[in-house]
């Protein structure tokens, strides 16, 4: 082979290769058949108009079941119309990828965000749920909407013949449905709207919470709740006011009413001394008992503004809308400020006056648990300080605040053992877990009788007045509870509140054989499953309250293990 031929052989080859190449690559795609897309495929993001959610119509007279709550958490699709992801996919799998890492880098600068205290635990009502108040206008009357909360829990959304709409929960209190006193803030003066105050018992409390009323009335300026209270044992206040009644929670679900005092007693060295108030002191003579709903410390101090105090109590009042006249307003800013100095002088007094800080004995046995604070058991503490100035309060114990009966506790010094009890008065038949005061009583053993005049409540707006209201009752047994808010008045809607006597009827048609009312007016708020159902004029009530009723459905108790018998050994 020459010189020349050596170039024009590589040449050839190259050439057949190219030829090769594209004979291959055009017999492929002669082979390869492409999938147009068409319009008439089915388009997913139709499907809500496919599937519009039913039309609600209420004919008179009528009643409407709503479907389960856990049914509708799932949105407007059907469930066999819902779209899956695969939980292998890339885009999945890249979205967790970035968040690990942000979460990485946020924890090497020191920077991670904090939890959140508060926020809902589960899923909210669906946005395609029919609505719980529908436009009054179109709704006849003696109109019922029921829908079902849980195994036992009913809501009913209805209009009456007069004109009143009136939402009622009803609960089953035999089955695993139980009430729970949830204080707003979980601080003695504390407000919080009860919306909120529902948000933080389902963040906080291990039972799921299904609705909420408002409950105690609260003193003004004070913020503090009026009447005995007690939530899971713990006291919140024990001042009574006049002859008012009270709702009693007892320890196996059920609930009574009673007219009651709460009672505190402090014994050491063979002497008994009264308390005299809890997380409030009213004067200087007597023993004055703090524990965690007062605050981390005795004295806490405030350095509030008498313009920021007025603007927090002014901020409580509820605008009054047309026909709305549930609320006058309350413009004395002089009595206002009177009212805060006066309480911060009392709050301030405590500074110089010996304390004792009491913590619960620990169990002989460790793995027995300490005992929670309760009332009617004599509680048996420990000194842990004792000291003027400003004190901390232990975990699940009290400072005990001496005042002028400090002449009597001279001697005592840490590491001694003192008793604490709190008895209710007259002695319940059952050990009383919550307790919440109202007034007046609506229903008495069956019969429809207000009697406010008893209980020195005779203002007559307050008695006579068309006003939002909420009322409490249980039938005969005690173990079903009814729990009734009425929306205020309104021109739009065309509805009207309730006076007293109308309220004592409704409770009584509602099956209450006894039944008292809350705090009404601009504080009359229902929550259920996190959405404000009642309505002052034609907005969801909004005013902060002192305290919540709650609903809640506990878990049901595990099955107890079954323990073989020994077998005989035939020996």
């Amino acid at each position: 082979m020459t010189a020349h031929s050596i170039p024009r052989s590589i040449a050839l080859l190259t050439l057949l290769m190219l030829a090769t190449a594209v004979w291959w690559v055009n017999g492929v795609r002669a082979e390869t058949v492409s999938t147009p897309v068409t319009s008439d495929a089915p388009n997913p993001f139709l499907r809500h108009a496919e599937f519009p959610p039913p039309a609600l119509s209420l004919p008179t007279g009528t009643t409407t079941t709503l479907p389960p709550l856990h049914e509708r958490h799932g949105g407007g699709i059907p469930t066999a119309q819902k779209s899956t992801k695969r939980k292998g996919s890339a885009k999945g799998t890249t979205q967790k990828k970035a968040t690990q890492k942000r979460k990485k880098t946020l924890k090497g600068k020191g920077a991670a965000r904090q939890k959140k205290k508060y926020g809902p635990k589960r899923k909210r009502r669906s946005a395609s749920a029919p609505p719980a108040a529908p436009k009054l206008r179109s709704v006849a009357a003696d109109s019922v909407i029921t829908e079902q909360l849980a195994d036992g829990v009913t809501y009913q959304w209805m209009r009456t013949a007069g004109g009143h709409i009136a939402h009622v929960v009803k609960a089953d209190l035999r089955a695993n449905a139980r009430l729970r006193t949830v204080k707003a803030h979980e601080r003695f003066d504390g407000l919080q709207k009860a919306s909120d105050i529902f948000e933080m018992a389902d963040s906080v409390l291990e039972d799921t919470v299904i609705a909420a009323t408002n409950a105690s009335f609260w003193k003004a300026t004070y913020n503090s709740p009026i009447g005995a209270t007690v939530a899971n044992g713990e006291v919140i206040e024990t001042m009574g006011y006049k002859a008012w009644s009270s709702l009693l929670i007892y320890d196996d679900g059920t609930i009574g009413f009673e007219r009651v005092q709460l009672r505190g007693t402090l014994l050491w060295k063979y002497r008994q001394t009264a308390i005299g108030a809890v997380n409030a002191r009213g004067g200087e003579d007597g023993l004055v008992a703090y524990n965690r709903y007062y605050g981390d410390s005795i004295p806490r101090g405030s350095r509030k503004t008498d313009s920021a105090i007025i603007a927090e109590v002014l901020a409580n009042q509820v605008a009054a809308e047309s026909g709305d006249e549930t609320e006058a307003p309350i413009i004395d800013t002089a009595t206002i400020i009177a009212t805060w100095r006066a309480a911060k002088l009392r709050e301030d007094r405590e500074h110089p006056m010996l304390k004792i800080a009491l913590q619960p004995l620990k169990p002989r046995r460790k793995r027995d648990p300490i005992p929670p604070p309760s009332v009617g058991d004599t509680m048996r503490l420990h000194v842990v300080a004792v000291d003027t100035g400003s004190v901390e309060i232990p975990d699940n114990g009290f400072v005990i605040s001496l005042g002028l009966a400090a002449e009597y506790f001279t001697t005592i010094q840490e590491g001694d053992t003192v008793k604490l009890i709190f008895q209710v008065s007259p002695t319940p038949q059952k050990k009383v877990r919550d307790i919440l005061t109202g007034t007046p009583r609506l229903v008495r053993d069956g019969v429809a009788d207000p009697e406010y005049e008893t209980e020195g409540s005779k203002a007559v707006r307050f008695v006579q007045g068309l006003l939002a209201r909420t009322a409490v009752g249980t039938t005969r047994n005690g173990d079903t509870l009814i729990l009734v808010a009425i929306n205020s008045g309104s021109n739009d809607a065309g509805t009207v509140g309730m006076n007293l006597s109308e309220l004592a009827r409704f409770m009584a048609d509602q099956g209450a054989y006894q039944a008292m009312n809350f705090d009404g007016g601009g504080s009359t708020s229902m929550v259920i499953d996190g959405e404000t159902v009642s309505r002052q004029g034609s907005k969801p009530s909004s005013r902060r309250v002192s305290n919540a009723l709650v609903v809640v459905k506990t878990k049901p108790p595990a099955p107890k293990k079954k323990v073989r018998a020994p077998q005989p050994t035939g020996e």
